[in-house]
């Protein structure tokens, strides 16, 4: 039913400009979340536009949807990925609640966009270190993920777990999930604006400068 708001007939348009808009409709809970999202984003340096007539062609989809879509295209199709929340669909499958996200990327038109130096960079993406970066400080969950950001903008290959916070567990999530090494944020690290990061393979570790790692 709401594919209706996304018409592209036009009879069809008068209606859906009338028509009460899906933001009347949630409560004030998920306003609340909504309103959380926009702030980290605005923090993060992502640019965003809100459009309350976006919906997704798939029922399952609850809560948020997105569309990434390339900044400055003239061409008519610029959207590389579409997605959202399906909060209830596992649950609905499965009897087990467990919420999740979710995306369809178009490969095709994602590598037509990309440079030559991009391409490289991810066809040789095997050869290079492979970081988990972990923070174990409550309320520095979005100073990590701009650090995280920032890392990649380096050409860095960087995840960050931020249900990780304790590093035994995290060098036994790292070792399994076969990266390199361990990039971990605690106290003293954001107070010196170091980072300590251990080598999975021969598990020594060092503290440096943040400034002089992504020299």
């Amino acid at each position: 039913m709401l594919r209706i708001l996304d018409d592209k007939n036009e009879s069809k348009k008068d209606f859906v400009r009338s028509a009460p808009t899906i933001d009347q409709f949630i409560s004030l809970e998920e306003q609340t979340q909504f309103k959380q999202l926009l702030e980290q984003l605005d923090q993060l340096g992502i640019k965003y536009k809100y459009n309350s007539s976006l919906v997704r062609g798939l029922d399952y989809y609850s809560e948020l949807v997105f569309e990434f879509i390339l900044a400055n295209n003239d061409q008519a199709q610029s959207t590389l990925i579409g997605g959202g929340c399906y909060q209830n669909l596992i649950a609905e499958l499965t009897n087990k609640p467990l919420k999740a996200i979710g995306f369809a990327l178009s490969i095709e038109r994602f590598i037509s966009y990309l440079d030559d130096k991009t391409k490289d960079s991810l066809i040789n993406q095997d050869q290079k270190p492979r970081y988990l970066l972990i923070n174990l400080v409550p309320n520095k969950e979005l100073a990590t993920l701009n650090l995280s950001q920032e890392l990649i903008n380096h050409n860095y290959q960087v995840y960050y777990q931020h249900k990780l916070n304790k590093v035994d567990k995290a060098i036994k999530y790292a070792l399994r999930a076969k990266f390199t090494h361990l990039i971990i944020m605690g106290n003293d690290e954001w107070s010196k604006q170091t980072m300590t990061i251990k080598d999975l393979s021969s598990q020594t570790q060092q503290t440096i400068k943040y400034k002089e790692f992504i020299k």
